[in-house]
This record gives structure tokens, sequence and C-alpha cells, in this order.
């Protein structure tokens, strides 16, 4: 399932993204239980930053922790809560980005410019993994919110949120 680390200390940082991507590109599927010590034993690490690394995918809602059990993986989104997620996103969105784009400046407008069209090609390539189009769409989101104060607040509505109901 993971393959051993480089024998070297692993920041809790690197723990997470590599837990992260097992998560989302289903290498840890929906469900089922990440136990610390063996997640810590495979990775060629201290159960300490693979506890962190769980607590952050928790709050990104990729994790649960169970009472007594551990974590284990969140299950799909089932249709209605992915709509239910998007409706809510429409609501939010266009206003955040009306709002950004009377803020925006000439140097954010060029970086988001070069986002959109690295998307593009990115989306383009066969070979492209949802790791490398998932880091798009949220460099896109970064940009195109860094001037929106109301964008604060829907940072929970980020694509790891959603990711959990393409995996």
């Amino acid at each position: 399932m993971m393959s051993p680390m480089p024998a070297r200390t692993m920041l809790a940082d690197e723990v997470y993204e590599l837990l992260r991507s097992f998560i989302i590109e289903s290498s840890i599927p929906p469900g089922a239980r990440v136990n610390i010590e063996d997640v810590a034993r495979q990775l060629g690490v201290s159960p300490t930053p693979v506890r962190e690394s769980l607590a952050r995918l928790e709050s990104e809602g990729l994790v649960d922790k169970v009472p007594l059990r551990g974590y284990r993986t969140t299950n799909l989104l089932d249709r209605d809560e992915l709509t239910e997620l998007y409706e809510l996103r429409l609501l939010l969105e266009p206003n955040a980005a009306a709002q950004a784009a009377r803020r925006i400046t000439a140097v954010d407008a060029a970086q988001l410019r070069q986002e959109i069209s690295a998307g593009r090609r990115a989306t383009e390539e066969p070979t492209a993994s949802y790791q490398e189009l998932s880091g798009h769409d949220e460099r896109l989101h970064d940009l195109s919110s860094l001037r929106s104060p109301e964008t604060k607040q829907s940072g929970r509505l980020t694509p790891e949120h959603t990711a959990t109901s393409i995996r």
C-alpha cells in the first residue's frame, strides 16, 4: 500500500502531504481505518508526525477521529451531499470573485492568467493526476480570492472537501 520513505527524519508537513495524496488518490480507500503505528512503521517515522498529520487531515474533512478506535478515512459524499455543497459554493463564490476583481492588482491578474493557462494545459494532458489538477484548482482559488476578505470564511469549502466526492 505505502512505500517506505528514505531513511531520514520526515517533517510533519511531508507526512501530511504524503497521507493526503494517499487518501485523495484512494491508495487509502474511503472508510478505511488508519492505524498510526502502522503508518509510522511503513513510512519509517515516529508516530508523532503521523498523529499531527491526521489531526490536520481531520480538520480538512479527509479523516474522522473515532473515539477509542483511532482514525478512518471519510466516506465519499453521496449525490445529495455533493449537490448541497456545490449549491452553497454557488451562493458564496460569485460574490467573493466579484469582490476580488475589484481589488486585484496587475501582478495578481498576471499570476491568475498564468495559473488559468497552466490549468487548461494540465486538463489536456492524459497523464495528469488528480493531485496535479487539484493543485491547479487550489492555486486558482487562492489567487482569485487574495483580495477578497469574504473568502476567509469560505476557506472550509476548499477543493480538499470536495475531493472526497470524486476520489
